[in-house]
């Protein structure tokens, strides 16, 4: 008789062990499935252009609100929100084409799509000048809006204007007469 109370109070212990590891399992199993566990998702509550520029690109005019550029120059797009996770922002133009994950309005070319806090590449457009004595590549000038768009549907779109000045190359004075 003493040998079987041995063995009853063993499985007595086994059960209350195996027990807590069951309801431990269960209670981190339903946390799971609550997504607790999930990374935290948090979305920008605005977004909008850094205005400032490499030096010897171009510059931001503050009292017209548009860039002033006449070379390939980064751009940044950032938020007040700590912590972003969700950071894909999609780049458009007005009356632009997408081509191979870029844009282009024929003056400018952007990604198509861009990371908030992560300078991007705008380069500038160039065609092939037969007119010209020189024999080479110019800049094509113009004014291109540019418009950044968050995942988040709730806020609004941000929009600046890039103008492209074309350099001079030389100067002639013609006497008419």
């Amino acid at each position: 008789m003493k040998k079987r109370g041995v063995l009853s109070l063993w499985k007595v212990i086994i059960l209350v062990i195996v027990g807590i590891i069951g309801v431990a399992g269960v209670s981190v199993l339903s946390l799971y499935l609550m997504g607790k566990f999930d990374e935290a998702f948090v979305e920008p509550e605005n977004i909008s252009f850094v205005k400032q520029i490499d030096e010897g690109s171009g510059y931001y005019n503050e009292t017209l609100g548009q860039y002033e550029v006449a070379s390939n120059f980064e751009m940044t797009i950032t938020t007040t929100t700590e912590n972003v996770t969700e950071k894909k922002i999609t780049l458009s133009l007005a009356g632009g084409s997408v081509l191979n994950g870029y844009v282009s309005d024929g003056i400018i070319t952007v990604p198509q799509e861009v990371e908030i806090n992560k300078p991007f590449t705008v380069s500038l457009n160039t065609e092939y000048n037969a007119d010209s004595h020189i024999m080479e590549d110019w800049i094509v000038g113009g004014k291109s809006v540019l418009t950044a768009k968050s995942t988040n549907v709730l806020i609004s779109a941000e929009t600046t204007t890039i103008c492209v000045d074309v350099p001079v190359h030389s100067i002639d004075v013609q006497v008419s007469g």
